[in-house]
């Protein structure tokens, strides 16, 4: 059964940096260039929550927006995003895939730091979506 993850981050990237509020414009995988830099890191799979009678099955997709800076406010950057999350709904995922949910895990925390100064921040989520049957 395929579960689209490469289609499903790529969503999340455009979800993401729709986000008027956004400190940079956000990259799947990497960092982009300069400081703030925002990334979405998908995880390797989806888990498989139910599958129904009718063959849809829901998933859950892990992933992660990580924002590196110097200074500024990440953390309060990052709950703003996940206020957005919260107030938007799921981002539109194309044929044969629904986006029900977006799912905060935990709240922004600090994840890494060095000497000068430069921080990460990560805000860990889950995009819950269904798959039609007719699509597997």
């Amino acid at each position: 059964m395929p579960i689209y993850t490469y289609r499903t981050a790529a969503a999340l990237l455009d979800y993401i940096n729709d986000w008027p509020d956004r400190p940079a414009q956000a990259r799947l995988g990497s960092y982009g260039e300069g400081l703030p830099a925002l990334r979405l890191l998908p995880s390797s799979g989806a888990q498989v929550l139910k599958r129904y009678a009718d063959g849809t099955v829901i998933l859950s997709l892990p992933f992660t927006v990580s924002l590196r800076a110097r200074g500024g406010s990440p953390i309060a950057s990052l709950d703003a995003l996940a206020g957005y999350i919260q107030k938007t709904g799921p981002p539109y995922l194309g044929e044969g895939l629904c986006a029900l949910a977006v799912e905060l895990c935990e709240p922004p925390q600090r994840t890494g730091s060095d000497v000068s100064g430069l921080a990460e921040y990560s805000l860990p989520l889950s995009l819950i979506y269904a798959i039609s049957p007719r699509f597997e």
